[in-house]
């Protein structure tokens, strides 16, 4: 979370297009599953962004090793319109 004025927070945003607007930024579980990995979305742009959840930062590796065990998640978002 990132501060734009002295105690204002914005809670979420969208990494393509800075959207803030909470009512068009969404979350998919694939198959309603609420596990570690999801996938965050907005509806002004249609993009979209992986999102793994870890207990300590990964090396470039790791993540590139993550973005395709995760390539399913690719698959359901774009399937739902999303673009990456």
């Amino acid at each position: 979370m990132a501060g734009n004025q002295k105690g204002s927070f914005v809670k979420v945003k969208c990494v393509d297009c800075g959207n803030e607007d909470p009512s068009s930024l969404g979350i998919l579980y694939p198959d309603g599953r609420r596990e570690m990995v999801r996938v965050e979305v907005c509806e002004l742009c249609r993009g979209y962004l992986k999102v793994i959840a870890a207990f300590a930062p990964a090396s470039p590796e790791e993540l590139a090793l993550a973005d395709l065990s995760t390539l399913y998640l690719d698959h359901y978002a774009q399937g739902q319109g999303y673009r990456r």
